[in-house]
């Protein structure tokens, strides 16, 4: 992986000129996805946006710097923090009963911490499985996992936000009267999904 990345990230270095000379007002985004989420050995052309995918084996259940994280993954997401300013995570945060929320904070958290990462960003695919019968594969994750894409979303905006209070709240504001039981629910499932 490091030489195709190395590879790929000299070509982009060598063709940005003639790309910026051509659209000026445009300023390229490069998916670090699979071969290319492998920081390359050369330094990253600055207008030159990176999106880190950390896919396919990172574990979910915990943010990229945990020590329970491969360590492949915790080193790629150390040096893509200070491999350029133009910096940001591409995730599949799909709606599934997953309480992704913890993964995404402490790496959004991550982000946030490094100040030379001005232009840092976030993109996600999210699904509603509504009127389809592959995407979600009928499960209708869009009803399980709302409140999860709920919470991810609050986080973008500020990801120092309390995880487990903005789950409350969530639980509060939509089960009402039942919400102390779907509380010890979501208690359940949580901490199985962190275990």
């Amino acid at each position: 992986p490091l030489f195709r990345s190395t590879q790929v990230f000299m070509f982009l270095n060598k063709a940005m000129p003639t790309f910026k000379k051509l659209l000026p007002h445009v300023k390229p985004t490069v998916l670090a996805y699979i071969h290319l989420a492998e920081p390359p050995a050369v330094d990253i052309h600055p207008d030159l946006n990176v999106y880190f995918a950390p896919y396919p084996t990172n574990s979910m259940h915990f943010p990229l710097l945990d020590e329970r994280q491969p360590e492949l993954w915790r080193k790629r997401f150390k040096t893509w923090l200070t491999k350029t300013p133009n910096f940001g995570m591409y995730e599949y945060f799909f709606s599934k009963p997953s309480p992704q929320a913890y993964y995404a904070a402490e790496n959004l958290r991550a982000i946030a911490k490094h100040s030379n990462l001005k232009n840092s960003f976030i993109y996600t695919e999210y699904t509603t499985d509504r009127g389809t019968k592959d995407i979600g594969l009928g499960a209708h994750g869009w009803d399980m996992g709302a409140m999860h894409t709920w919470v991810i979303t609050k986080l973008f905006w500020n990801p120092h936000q309390n995880v487990d209070e903005l789950y409350a709240y969530y639980i509060k504001r939509t089960f009402r009267d039942a919400s102390p039981y779907m509380q010890q629910y979501f208690e359940l499932i949580r901490d199985s999904w962190l275990d």
